[in-house]
């Protein structure tokens, strides 16, 4: 599908990158930046897509303008490419090493950049000790 030069971020990391948070470190803007640069591709799952609106919808982000409005200004930065979760994604996350935590959007979003052959770059803490620990490789 894609070749291991493409970046997988999640969807905080999504969220602080376009809103410019000082959440997200300036090493990490800059790889992103950087990846962009250089013509690769950043991938972001349509399971952070879903994770935004529902953040939005609950008022535990604020968006400044409507969330789908929001959502297709950032697939239209050169690069950026929905990774959809599609069959092989879904039966790819059932198929991940156990055990792994609950969360059923971390897995997925292990799950495509496996099957999209993708660095992951990530903050949520069981993901990155998993990762570590099944598939080191993924990891950025």
């Amino acid at each position: 599908m894609t070749t291991s030069s493409n970046l997988l971020i999640d969807t905080h990391i999504w969220f602080w990158y376009m809103t410019s948070d000082p959440q997200l470190n300036r090493n990490d803007v800059t790889i992103i930046t950087d990846h962009l640069r250089n013509n690769n591709q950043l991938l972001l799952s349509t399971i952070s897509i879903l994770e935004i609106a529902k953040l939005a919808q609950k008022q535990r982000i604020k968006l400044n303008q409507p969330t789908k409005h929001w959502v297709e200004e950032a697939l239209n930065i050169k690069g950026v490419v929905c990774a959809p979760v599609d069959e092989q994604v879904a039966l790819a996350s059932c198929d991940l090493a156990m055990p792994l935590h609950k969360d059923p959007a971390d897995r997925l979003l292990i799950a495509t950049a496996l099957v999209y052959r993708a660095k992951i770059m990530t903050y949520d803490k069981l993901s990155r000790s998993y990762i570590k620990k099944h598939y080191p490789y993924l990891l950025l």
